[in-house]
């Protein structure tokens, strides 16, 4: 007899020349698979208690749980198998999982286990409460201090799961809960969405070394921070359109300034440009240099950040971050490229240019703007700004 790894469909068995299951087309496994660890015990790995499913991605099922060791409400996810297009990344993220275990920051929302049914991964997670980032800022742009605040506590999640060897290959603004507060944690490290083939993540925050299919280190975490930064202040990402064209754009297409499409001062802007330089050598060479500036920068005005006067160590936030730039297997190799040749998806093909929002807003021109020229992107305002989240909004996926 066989059995969906599925645990909504947990209790129909089917016969052996039965391949997928009937209800969520997952693939069938031998009846007795994962019996070592679930046999006579309704708790997954013989730790967590599985209550109803709560929601869905392209990654994966979502479930309520109970951790049966402290009592707390937690999420588990399934993993689909098509976020491991190959056996190399699957062991990836079973090794970042693991690794993971041993953070306990708290902008990282805390992975507590993870283990196999069947052949189906599963990761355990606390239970978070938050809106994702994108769903505030789809409200209204971020006040310039507001957006400084978010994206410090992003980089200190980002900076925290490199101090044990783990690159986040989705930085983005669905991967970012924020809470009561405006507490943030960053989700899914170490279960990048599947894009196409072996594409992983949101193309308009992917690095433009992501896209080439290179090895992914702190400065590409420094490219999707500028994109996330330009996105709050500005209400869309660097570059929008479909996944081809975006991608492209990461490689060749021309930055329109932040500061042309909403109120950003300019020493923010400076930050935010040298961020997204597509050259990663030109950028912050880690992430602890990038948000020391964006912690020091001056928002008021335009003035310089105030970083160029100190003197002596910062005493910031941000405490002590893995300074290495280079690959972060955890064997100390440098990992496997995340994505392939841009060629293999079409962003090559004619045609394929990104394009820019339209405006959400009256349009309000810059000071003393020069006006656009021919085939020039125009300046669009800054949208209203988001209000608060609110308490007791409910978390969204787990990592």
């Amino acid at each position: 007899m066989k059995r969906c790894p599925n645990p909504a469909c947990a209790s129909m068995q089917f016969p052996d020349e039965a391949n997928f299951c009937p209800s969520c087309a997952q693939r069938l496994v031998p009846a007795e698979d994962g019996a070592a660890s679930d046999a006579g015990d309704d708790r997954l790995g013989g730790r967590f208690v599985l209550g109803p499913r709560i929601g869905g991605h392209r990654t994966g099922e979502i479930y309520a749980a109970t951790d049966t060791q402290t009592q707390a409400e937690c999420v588990v996810k399934f993993v689909h198998d098509a976020v491991f297009p190959t056996p190399l990344l699957r062991q990836r993220s079973e090794r970042e999982l693991k690794q993971l275990e041993r953070v306990q920051a708290a902008t990282v929302a805390r992975v507590l286990a993870h283990g196999k049914r069947g052949d189906q991964l599963w990761v355990a997670v606390e239970k978070v409460d938050g809106q994702p980032l994108k769903a505030l800022v789809s409200q209204g742009v971020l006040p310039v201090e507001r957006a400084r605040a978010i994206l410090l506590a992003i980089g200190d999640a980002l900076s925290e799961a490199a101090k044990v060897g783990v690159i986040h290959r989705d930085v983005s603004p669905k991967n970012v809960l924020v809470g009561p507060g405006d507490a943030v944690k960053v989700i899914n490290f170490g279960i990048p969405t599947p894009l196409k083939d072996k594409v992983q993540g949101e193309p308009e925050f992917l690095s433009p070394e992501q896209v080439e299919g290179k090895p992914v280190d702190q400065r590409s975490n420094i490219y999707s921070l500028g994109a996330i930064f330009y996105y709050m202040l500005v209400g869309q990402p660097p570059y929008i359109g479909d996944a081809d064209a975006v991608m492209q754009a990461h490689l060749q297409g021309d930055l329109v300034p932040p500061s042309q499409r909403g109120t950003v001062p300019p020493a923010v802007e400076a930050i935010i440009v040298k961020a997204l330089d597509r050259v990663s050598s030109k950028r912050y060479m880690t992430l602890r240099q990038l948000l020391t500036e964006v912690e020091r920068v001056d928002v008021a005005g335009g003035g310089k950040p105030a970083a160029s006067a100190a003197k002596g160590p910062a005493k910031t936030m941000l405490g002590m971050f893995a300074p290495s730039i280079g690959a972060v297997g955890a064997d100390g190799k440098p990992t496997e490229p995340v994505l392939m040749n841009p060629q293999a998806t079409g962003a090559d093909a004619p045609g394929a240019v990104a394009t820019f929002a339209p405006p959400t807003g009256p349009v309000a021109a810059p000071p003393q703007a020069a006006p656009p020229q021919a085939g020039q992107a125009a300046a669009e305002p800054a949208p209203p700004q988001a209000a608060p989240p609110q308490a007791g909004q409910a978390a969204a996926e787990p990592a």
